[in-house]
């Protein structure tokens, strides 16, 4: 059998000199024998991590992506040999290598083999049970979301906050993808606006209750503002969390929420159903809303303030305000037909909208999938500044292009409901590299399961 060590040998035979780290893990593991495949699945693991950084440092600190897509390569064409034991790595390497080839751009390809890397790393270091396996944990005020021992998303359901919100919310490997301020301090450099969009949340910014008085509400909103946290703003209170439900890499938690005006009075229930997805390089959170006009009929107001929203981490904004002036951030909006920025994005009705980029030196990201199925479809409230929310109940006066000139608001009868479907993924890499359009296809077609 092959020894770990020739693995090493291979890297400079082929004079890739930035795996030099990467040969002296090589060298030090044992043959390749069965006994001994955890200890190779681990070598290889760690050297792959070195190809990992020396690609990020060519493309982050040198501005080199062709030498970064080199590098990748290079590294999944050298230890595809010494994993012989693991056809399905084999597989996953050979198919990123042919869709890089495919991309239009350097930069295109490296993203695919980034991901693929980080594929492969995370199978080998990982063991079955901590890649897929997932745990929903119920506390006092929150819940954490973990697949395996890494937290995806605590979701935040105390007293403190307005409404409901996932925060942190955390790619694979720990990278958080959504901005922690007003939840945190914010460091040195990081944006102070917007203090009500708190990571990641669903509400409406105006609901208005026929035949109730709404007596303490904010200045021209016709009913209750559940967008803003400003005096006068509405409360989504959880009053009901279920008992999880959890099957290996998959789990679903039931909860209730109450929607009161500023006073406390209840104007609407809601149904919340949260299913929980490990895939591998990337975390799908559903959420399966279904809102009752349970008190009183219910009309949702034009405004642009709604509804399935998040708030991204500031490294990865299209462009930030700092010391008074607007600067271009490293970060890229993207939708379902490709369009690219807020100039292409906003306003526009679009399966999918993805806001993706660099965080610490890894390429992440954060799509917001909307259902086919949705009564309404939404238009996409997406910002360069870190704000993307996907909103069923714009017209006119929200200004969205996609809906000019209509007038009719959405409105439920006492008694009636509606159903919407959305999920938040968080990915490796971009649109492309994370495969955000297969996971599309993947988030439709679990409806049938949920």
């Amino acid at each position: 059998m092959r020894k770990v060590r020739s693995l090493g040998l291979a890297f400079l035979a082929g004079s890739l000199w930035c795996f030099g780290s990467a040969q002296t893990l090589c060298a030090q593991a044992p043959d390749s024998t069965a006994g001994n495949a955890r200890a190779l699945d681990s070598a290889i693991g760690k050297a792959l991590g070195e190809i990992i950084k020396e690609g990020a440092d060519l493309f982050n600190n040198r501005g080199d992506s062709a030498g970064c897509y080199r590098v990748f390569e290079a590294g999944l064409i050298t230890v595809r040999p010494f994993l012989a034991h693991r056809p399905e790595l084999q597989k996953r390497i050979d198919g990123a290598i042919a869709e890089a080839r495919q991309q239009r751009t350097v930069v295109g390809r490296a993203f695919t083999l980034r991901s693929a890397l980080g594929d492969v790393r995370k199978s080998l270091e990982l063991s079955p049970a901590q890649d897929q396996g997932v745990r929903i944990e119920i506390a006092k005020d929150h819940v954490n979301f973990l697949a395996g021992k890494e937290l995806v998303g605590r979701y935040q359901i105390g007293k403190d906050f307005a409404k409901p919100i996932f925060w942190p919310l955390l790619a694979p490997g720990g990278v958080r993808v959504t901005r922690s301020w007003p939840m945190e301090e914010a460091k040195s450099g990081e944006s102070k606006d917007h203090p009500h969009q708190q990571s990641a949340w669903f509400c409406h910014g105006d609901v208005i209750p026929e035949g109730i008085e709404v007596k303490d509400k904010i200045r021209g909103i016709e009913g209750v503002d559940f967008w803003s946290i400003a005096k006068g703003h509405g409360w989504i209170v959880c009053t009901k969390v279920g008992k999880p439900q959890v099957n290996g890499s998959n789990g679903s938690l039931a909860t209730h929420n109450g929607w009161r005006t500023a006073d406390g009075i209840k104007i609407m229930d809601e149904s919340r159903r949260i299913f929980f997805y490990s895939l591998g390089n990337a975390r799908l959170l559903v959420f399966d809303i279904d809102l009752a006009a349970s008190v009183c009929p219910i009309t949702f107001g034009d405004t642009k303030e709604g509804a399935m929203g998040i708030r991204i981490n500031d490294q990865i904004v299209e462009e930030a305000r700092i010391d008074g002036k607007n600067v271009h951030g490293k970060g890229t909006i993207q939708n379902a037909e490709g369009k690219l920025k807020e100039k292409g994005c906003w306003g526009r009705i679009s399966a999918w909208c993805d806001y993706s980029g660099s965080i610490d030196g890894k390429i992440v990201g954060l799509t917001i999938l909307c259902d086919p199925k949705n009564p309404l479809p939404s238009c996409w409230h997406s910002r360069g500044y870190g704000l993307m929310a996907a909103n069923p109940f714009g017209r006119t006066k929200a200004a969205f292009p996609a809906v000019k000139g209509r007038t009719d608001l959405v409105r439920l009868d006492k008694g009636q409901h509606l159903r919407l479907r959305y999920g938040i993924l968080v990915h490796d890499g971009n649109a492309e590299a994370g495969r955000v359009a297969e996971h599309y296809e993947q988030f439709v077609k679990l409806r049938k399961a949920e």
